[in-house]
């Protein structure tokens, strides 16, 4: 846990509030208050609201009633500020001139001298930040990650002199960070998201250039042009480009090799990063390692040793030449289309609760796809895209039934000499909320079906 007793001194015994009490709030309330802070929460449940009395904290309704003399209003980031329109709690705060802040803010205040690594962008950032603490972690570095995956930044442990705070930032973290600027920041790529929130795609990626500044290193991919004006227009003293297509960038990729002035890393035989968008996580966390001081060869073992990320293109197991790949947390058409994207002679199990009809994004790739086997409520739509291209498919209606059928086709078409190897791939396409809890449960039984499995089936 964080220590904010240096923060305190300069309230002069002003207490601080925390609006919305998930992950963040509940982590900021209890750090504030081991500090010493008299404590404001609130939060629609009651439940968040009794645990955090529990730890000592005092219900206050802050929407209707913020005292005059808060010291700050700690937002959490799913709380619109500024869009559709400011929260009532929002309009309260800045009517009060009471500063609104995040948990990584805080941070930032409390420990302004420890070196921090930021990743935000559209989508890979959950894989760039793990790629980049277990990197370091390989190095023999202190490290804490967190943020906006998995440990909340209060919650960190405080890694010394040496140490390296390693954060994931979203859109929304980053409006509330009005001085926290990374040491080290990256932004991988900006495509239309959250708009709502934002006032539209310029806001979306202004609220991203946030990132930058403060004469700290900007590393930013040059593959879209909102990124490439970012990185134009930032102040950062360092600035360093990535490109998946741009031989003119300082770090780019081309035919599964990763260039760096005289530099060259292989990526082909980097097993749990396979395809392209994770060749542009491997450029950005290569950037940012050697940004902060590991050799070549350090990175590379900290790449060869990465394990994945659980339900996110994740190796399971490769039985009988037959390898598993747990990709449950693709719950929409894009998310699926690069995992089709990364593999082939694929056996593809997809469904569940659809978020449209079409998958144009994902037929792209439906030649690499020798079978489909579908489930859930979105089966019935996914067997006519199927059909449209010719894709061989099985109605298997729940995920065990698919699992099983899916090793039995792909194993007899081995022995047939059909094909030497094949992926067996969960990558629905859909959310899981029809047949499941969230798509780390459906990630999980899929595990349990494949570890169910005999290492090697008797000959037939």
């Amino acid at each position: 846990m964080i220590d904010l007793n240096d923060i305190k001194k300069h309230y002069d015994g002003r207490p601080a509030a925390v609006f919305g009490l998930g992950v963040s709030g509940m982590s900021s309330t209890v750090a504030l208050l081991e500090s010493g802070f008299d404590v404001l929460v609130w939060d629609d449940r009651e439940d968040q609201r009794e645990k955090a009395k529990d730890y000592g904290a005092k219900i206050h309704d802050l929407t209707s009633d913020m005292p005059k003399d808060t010291a700050f209003l700690v937002l959490a980031p799913g709380v619109p500020l500024t869009h559709p329109a400011p929260h009532p709690v929002v309009k309260k705060a800045q009517s009060l001139g009471i500063e609104i802040l995040s948990d990584i803010e805080l941070l930032h205040r409390a420990k302004p001298d420890t070196k921090t690594i930021g990743i935000t962008g559209t989508n890979g950032k959950s894989t760039t930040t793990a790629l980049i603490g277990h990197i370091l972690k390989q190095a023999g570095k202190t490290v804490e990650v967190g943020g906006n995956l998995g440990l909340p930044a209060l919650a960190f442990n405080d890694v010394g002199d040496d140490g390296i705070y390693v954060i994931e930032l979203s859109s929304y973290q980053l409006d509330l960070c009005p001085t926290f600027k990374p040491d080290i920041s990256i932004l991988l790529n900006i495509t239309p998201d959250h708009l709502d929130r934002h006032g539209g795609i310029d806001g979306y990626a202004k609220a991203k250039s946030r990132i930058f500044g403060n004469g700290n290193t900007a590393i930013c991919s040059i593959d879209d042009q909102y990124c490439k004006n970012i990185l134009a227009d930032a102040a950062s003293a360092k600035k360093i480009s990535i490109s998946l297509t741009d031989i003119g960038a300082e770090i780019f990729v081309k035919d599964n090799i990763l260039f760096d002035g005289d530099q060259k890393v292989e990526l082909q035989s980097i097993p749990n990063l396979k395809g392209a968008h994770n060749h542009q996580n491997i450029m950005a966390a290569y950037a940012a390692c050697r940004a902060a001081g590991l050799s070549v060869q350090e990175i590379e073992d900290g790449l060869h040793s990465f394990p994945g990320l659980e339900h996110r293109q994740k190796a399971v197991r490769t039985i009988d030449g037959i390898t598993f790949v747990n990709d449950s947390k693709a719950t929409n058409d894009e998310a699926t289309a690069k995992a089709l994207s990364s593999f082939h002679n694929i056996y593809w199990i997809a469904g569940g609760q659809a978020k449209g009809p079409k998958y144009p994004e994902s037929a792209k790739y439906f030649d690499r796809i020798r079978h489909a086997y579908l489930i859930g409520e979105g089966a019935d739509d996914l067997a006519t895209e199927c059909e449209k291209y010719n894709v061989a498919n099985t109605h298997s209606k729940i995920l065990h039934a698919a699992v099983f059928k899916a090793y039995e086709d792909a194993l007899a078409d081995i022995k047939q000499n059909k094909t030497d190897k094949a992926v067996v791939l969960l990558s629905p396409a859909c959310a899981s909320w029809d047949q499941f809890n969230n798509f780390e449960q459906r990630g999980q039984v899929f595990i349990e079906c494949v570890n169910y499995l005999p290492n090697k089936l008797p000959n037939k």
